[in-house]
């Protein structure tokens, strides 16, 4: 899209059959449930995904983002993403005079889930969306690590790796960052054998 009104937003609305007052809102570490917009707060932020389950907590909707789209919830059943947005300068910021002028592309999608977003794991198309895989092609060649290569195994589902780095100072130690998704207490293994870190072979 090529955007060039000014003092103007645009929004995408999904009015769902899903009715609850409270949204589940992501953020990299967590979640956060919030109400429909009231006057102190309608425009809020969230990065992945943005959930509305039924009150009867028997379905629901969860909407993919790509972590640059606010949102308000004008009411129990409506979720509008702010796609672009040119306040103007009334404020006293010139460069919301220009903000968002220009040609922009557009990311989100919706998954739909009986229960609620948790035990439907639709968080986790979130994450595909805003890191899908990466093929390419390489010429052949032999290697020790063969077919296929694991660095590192998790045994439960609802644990996700945020990042795998080597120790600054330890040589042979690793630093794995680890987020557990439901926002209560979850075992990360039954045994050693569900947290495998396999270094690349030497």
């Amino acid at each position: 899209m090529d955007w060039a009104a000014r003092e103007a937003n645009l929004k995408v609305a999904f009015p769902f059959s899903a009715y609850n007052e409270n949204a589940t809102y992501n953020w990299e570490i967590g979640t956060i449930e919030r109400p429909t917009a009231n006057e102190r707060q309608f425009e809020v932020a969230s990065h992945q995904f943005i959930d509305l389950t039924d009150k009867s907590g028997s379905y629901g909707v969860t909407i993919l983002t790509d972590c640059k789209n606010a949102s308000d919830k004008p009411n129990d059943n409506t979720i509008r993403l702010t796609l672009v947005r040119t306040p103007g300068t009334r404020g006293g910021y010139p460069d919301q005079g220009t903000q968002d002028i220009g040609r922009h592309e557009f990311v989100y999608g919706l998954a739909g889930h009986q229960g609620d977003f948790r035990r439907a794991q639709t968080d986790w198309q979130a994450y595909r969306l805003n890191q899908p895989l990466i093929a390419f092609e390489t010429p052949k060649h032999e290697g020790k690590l063969g077919r296929s290569y694991s660095l590192l195994e998790v045994g439960n589902p609802r644990i996700r790796v945020l990042a795998v780095k080597k120790a600054e100072q330890a040589k042979d130690e690793y630093v794995i960052r680890l987020v557990e998704l439901d926002g209560k207490p979850a075992r990360m293994f039954e045994s050693s054998s569900h947290l495998r870190l396999h270094p690349p072979a030497k």
